[in-house]
């Protein structure tokens, strides 16, 4: 069963985000790279659209298993390891060298604040 936050306590809400050529827009739910739209899993979205909710805030494995697939997952690692993989083969220049998702080992996942 997910948990509903009060309204008070919502994530950051934007309309869009630009991370250098990467713009997530939420509220069509899409993703496009330097400008090309690219397909993204329901799964994949989720995921992105947690972690880009949280910029700048590190999101440990067992929120982003709770929030995208529900408490009963929270420690299946493999599961989530996988699935950043797939998120970031799509998303990354050099996914075997990630900018945007970041690793934080032992604990979790971060995407950067952009810098100014």
């Amino acid at each position: 069963m997910r948990r509903r936050l009060e309204p008070n306590k919502r994530r950051k809400t934007f309309e869009s985000l630009c991370l250098g050529n990467i713009t997530i827009n939420f509220k069509k739910n899409s993703v496009t790279i330097k400008g090309e739209e690219k397909y993204l899993t329901r799964i994949e979205w989720l995921l992105l659209s947690e972690l880009a909710r949280n910029i700048g805030r590190l999101m440990t494995y067992e929120e982003l298993l709770t929030s995208v697939w529900g408490s009963e997952y929270r420690g299946d690692l493999q599961l989530l390891r996988t699935w950043i993989s797939r998120l970031r083969r799509k998303l990354e220049d050099d996914p075997s060298a990630p900018k945007l998702i970041r690793t934080i080992p032992k604990a979790g996942y971060i995407i950067d604040q952009p810098s100014s």
